[in-house]
Order: C-alpha cells, then sequence, then structure tokens
C-alpha cells in the first residue's frame, strides 16, 4: 500500500488484483498470529510494533511484527478492552474496558502508569483520542463527550450533543483548541474544547460513522452508513466531493501525510484509494468474505 499510494498513476480505476505495475506484490507482506482472537489493533508510529486486543477477552498485548514476539501483554485490562489509543510518540497507550476502566500504561514494559474509573451510566464508548502531550483524553459515550485529565483521574469537561444521539467518533483539530464529532444525529459538529461552544455544523445524508482530518487542518473526509465519504471544507462548511464507489455502510476512512491520498473500507467488504483533490478512485481491494472494519495508513 506504500508503494501503491506514493503513484497515484497506477491502476486507474481498476482492480488492484491486476495492477499495471506486475513488479508489485498484492496481498499480505505477513500473517502475525495470536494467542487469542484480535478484534482491535494499533500499528505505532515504528511500523515494528503493534497493539493487539480481543473485546470478548481480557487480552491486550504489544507485539513486535518481524519477529512476531509479545513485548507486554495482559496489563492493560480486567475485561474485554473495548478501545485503545496510544501517544504520537509510542511511549504509552490508553485502554478501557467493558467495566468502564481506564488504564494508561508505559508500552515498553506493560508497566500502569495510571488507573481511574469511567462513568458509570454508559453502556459504551464510540471513539478515544489523545491530545498530543498525552496529558488529556477524549472520548465519546452515547450521547456524550468528555475530556478526561490523565495526570489526576478526573473529568474536565462534558459537551453534550442533541439528547438521545449517540455519539461514534470524535477528532481534534490541529492546535487542538477545536474538534470535531459525528454519530446519530446526520451532522458532523465542530466545537470549541475549552468553551463548549459549537462553532460549525455540517449536514451528513446518514448516520456519522468516522473522520477523517485532512493535514493542515483546512478539511476533513467524513464516512457515514449511507455509503457515503465526503471531503467537507472546514471554514466554509461546502461539501467539495463524494467519493463514490461503497455500496455499503462505510466504516473509516484515513489519509495520507501529505494529505494528497485518502483510504476507505466499509460494510461491502472493500479497500478504496482516492484522489483527496479530485475524488478520482484509484484503486479497489476485494476481500471475499470478510468485512473491512477499520484501518490504518502507514505512508513514508
Amino acid at each position: 500500500l506504500k508503494e501503491l499510494a506514493a503513484d497515484s498513476e497506477i491502476a486507474r480505476g481498476s482492480r488492484l488484483g491486476a495492477p499495471s505495475r506486475p513488479d508489485i506484490p498484492v496481498g499480505p507482506i505477513k500473517a502475525i498470529s495470536s494467542r487469542e482472537q484480535v478484534s482491535g489493533l494499533a500499528v505505532l508510529p515504528d511500523n515494528r510494533s503493534a497493539v493487539l486486543w480481543n473485546d470478548r477477552s481480557d487480552y491486550f498485548a504489544t507485539v513486535d511484527l518481524p519477529s512476531e514476539r509479545p513485548l507486554s501483554h495482559d496489563q492493560a485490562a480486567s475485561a474485554s478492552v473495548t478501545r485503545s489509543v496510544h501517544r504520537a510518540d509510542a511511549t504509552y497507550a490508553l485502554a478501557v474496558d467493558t467495566e468502564r476502566n481506564f488504564r494508561y500504561f508505559d508500552l515498553a514494559s506493560g508497566r500502569i502508569v495510571a488507573r481511574f474509573a469511567g462513568p458509570v451510566t454508559q453502556r459504551w464508548f464510540g471513539s478515544l483520542t489523545l491530545t498530543t502531550d498525552g496529558r488529556k483524553a477524549m472520548f465519546s459515550t452515547e450521547d456524550t463527550l468528555r475530556v478526561w485529565d490523565l495526570e489526576t483521574g478526573g473529568q474536565l469537561r462534558r459537551y453534550l450533543p442533541k439528547e438521545g444521539d449517540d455519539v461514534w467518533n470524535v477528532k481534534l483539530l490541529p492546535g487542538e483548541r477545536e474538534f470535531l464529532s459525528c454519530g446519530d444525529d446526520l451532522k458532523v459538529t465542530r466545537w470549541n474544547l475549552e468553551s463548549g461552544e459549537v462553532i460549525a455544523q455540517y449536514k451528513l445524508p446518514s448516520t456519522g460513522m468516522r473522520l477523517a482530518v485532512v493535514p493542515g487542518g483546512k478539511q476533513f473526509i467524513a464516512c457515514d452508513s449511507g455509503r457515503h465519504a465526503s471531503l467537507w471544507d472546514i471554514a466554509s462548511g461546502d461539501r467539495q466531493h463524494v467519493f463514490k464507489g461503497h455500496t455499503d455502510a462505510v466504516y473509516s476512512a484515513t489519509v495520507s501525510p501529505d494529505g494528497k491520498i485518502c483510504v476507505t473500507c466499509g460494510e461491502d467488504g472493500t479497500v478504496r484509494g482516492w484522489n483527496v483533490a479530485s475524488g478520482r478512485k484509484l484503486w479497489v481491494v476485494e476481500e471475499e468474505e470478510e468485512t473491512q472494519v477499520d484501518l490504518q495508513l502507514e505512508m513514508e
């Protein structure tokens, strides 16, 4: 995918299974074995290790990818892990489990450096993210957005979107003074992080599933349950174009560091690459059986 994304001229709208450059291999580079079913993972910035977890057990591990050797395991959870996120420098990670416990731990050793209990009234967690300095966590829980202080374990702020509408995703904007959220209210909402004021809203055709901020912070991509992924201008509120091709709900999107390539995946079992500026489809990978739920793009 690194090589494919670096050359936007290959596989012009064709199946990735028949690339125009035969020297590029298509398919898995390596399969990593795990002692448990893996329901979530995050590749760390060093591109040599990954965090794996199972949302039906207490399994949580950091694995060295070249050797498949576990670096740490079973340190983060006493119940099923539902979400995990790591700091940008890959030094610490935060995990939340089904019993609403938060654990902040050192990735190298697996040592827990802080723990605290989350809100007891919530059924599930939709999204989890960390500030750049790793001192605050922002997460969505049903119809509420919360900011938590990881040093004290206390809640700093609470935001209330429209009552009764679940919040599925939240993304901080560059500078971390504002953030975006989306969910069942069929809108992307832009918030002031300090005051909780709603700055702007962007109307979606169906439930907002996931957001991706284009590097530079002037645009974002919204994925929704009605087979749409769309590019929006944050300042003007204009929808610039729709990435057309998915035949079912679009679950996730990610953007390359240079802001030129977007990759999406969804319920239709496909992973699709797009030119961000034009909306043109670059390539498609089709899975025969497995639904594509989430993805992470690593690009040099």
